[in-house]
């Protein structure tokens, strides 16, 4: 097999790199990630722009073509949603397979904050009370407090990574954190209730609105557990049956801290950063994926109910040391830390962190 793999951003192809390794698979990449040609595991790197426009469609599609031409059962990838768009668009064209991925319409809601609050509600899926907010301006704090009570969120529609969030739970603190903050440029964005708790998550692959494989996971820090949550899954199966839902999802949510009630927050349709986590304990989303995009059967578990995986940190302290043996660290585990430490685009890696670092603190007035 080979895989394609199509991204803009670094680090979820890099997360892709990941899952594939072990799978036998050879692969090329496509996109907006130049440093990922220094990878000990790229076959080919494809420079080229991913908007979604019928040119980035048209020149993805000649360049997969060709690749594909040379290699049997070639699964095209996409690793976020500049690249899922653009895959799409270029579908028609493709002489290999897709990834299973969510038509266009439906990702861009997905994506979105405030529209996937109206996705939940359209199909009675449990989510937080939210109201759109055009600017940071429009609505005073009495309002928004009197509307979904103190605290509440408030967060950008379409940034990721905790980019913008903030909990408001006074008007001074919702002048300082916001209204007068000059730093605060986000727009438009969502105010939404706040939901006492803890943060839990679900990931899955669906399949023409049929959940194939999920896994529940919670984190502390680098560390991430998987457990069974009843709720959870009612709740994102009833979301993937709704919309007849295909390809992967990585889902937030919360769960109250006195009611135990789960809260749907917000949902990236595209690689998420703790997709390995997954991988580490037994059940690979990408593998699967591939499996159904080549008409294969899906040998990956249906659930994953438990497992931890510790964070590399401590898996490579293990590995370094010999503290590992069969039981704790499985032949495949063991691969999965040796492709980081002998991969150079790694170390790549982190020298450019420590050379940004180096040119920030050089950078600081004295």
């Amino acid at each position: 097999m080979h895989a394609i793999l199509v991204a803009t951003d670094e680090g979820l192809a890099r997360a892709l790199i990941l899952a594939l390794d072990g799978m036998d698979v050879g692969i090329s990449i496509c996109g907006e990630v130049d440093a990922l040609r220094k990878s000990a595991h790229c076959g080919g790197f494809f420079p080229l722009p991913l908007n979604g426009s019928d040119e980035s469609a048209r020149r993805l599609a000649s360049v997969a073509n060709e690749i594909a031409d040379r290699h049997a059962d070639t699964v095209v990838i996409p690793a976020d949603v500049p690249s899922c768009l653009t895959v799409l668009a270029a579908r028609d064209r493709l002489r290999c397979a897709m990834f299973p991925s969510p038509e266009p319409g439906l990702l861009e809601e997905i994506n979105d904050k405030w529209s996937f609050y109206g996705v939940c509600s359209d199909h009675n899926v449990p989510t937080p009370k939210t109201i759109f907010v055009a600017s940071k301006t429009q609505y005073s704090y009495s309002f928004l407090a009197a509307e979904l009570s103190s605290p509440f969120v408030l967060k950008p529609t379409g940034e990721r990574d905790g980019r913008g969030v903030v909990i408001i739970g006074s008007e001074s603190e919702y002048r300082e954190l916001v209204l007068e903050n000059s730093g605060y440029r986000y727009s438009p964005l969502i105010a939404q209730q706040y939901i006492p708790g803890k943060d839990i998550d679900i990931s899955l692959l669906a399949f023409g609105g049929e959940t194939v494989c999920c896994a529940v996971q919670i984190r502390t820090g680098s560390v991430v557990r998987f457990l069974e949550c009843e709720p959870l899954r009612r709740a994102a199966s009833a979301l993937v049956e709704g919309t007849q839902y295909t390809g992967i999802l990585h889902i937030d949510a919360r769960e109250h801290r006195d009611t135990g009630s789960i809260w749907l927050i917000e949902a990236n349709p595209r690689i998420w950063g703790t997709i390995n986590a997954a991988k580490w304990c037994g059940l690979n989303f990408v593998a699967a994926g591939m499996a159904l995009a080549c008409n294969r059967p899906v040998t990956e578990p249906r659930l994953l109910i438990d497992g931890c995986y510790p964070g590399f940190a401590s898996a490579l302290t293990s590995r370094l040391f010999g503290r590992s043996d069969s039981t704790e660290m499985s032949k495949e585990r063991r691969g999965f830390v040796d492709h980081l430490m002998l991969d150079p685009y790694e170390y790549y890696r982190i020298w450019d962190r420590v050379r940004s670092l180096s040119l920030r603190r050089s950078s600081r007035p004295r």
